[in-house]
């Protein structure tokens, strides 16, 4: 990512995660992924 930033002259690294993860409702911290997949699914199962 910081490559891709710097290549494209796209600012910060952080601001295009965060937009990426808000604009796809993912993480790109697999371990922060796996835990909002398993608090959707003890949801569902209420």
């Amino acid at each position: 990512m910081e490559w891709i930033c710097k290549k494209f002259d796209m600012g910060a690294e952080d601001n295009l995660v965060r937009e990426f993860e808000r604009e796809n409702h993912i993480f790109m911290d697999a371990e922060k992924q796996v835990n909002k997949e398993e608090k959707e699914l003890d949801l569902e199962r209420l």
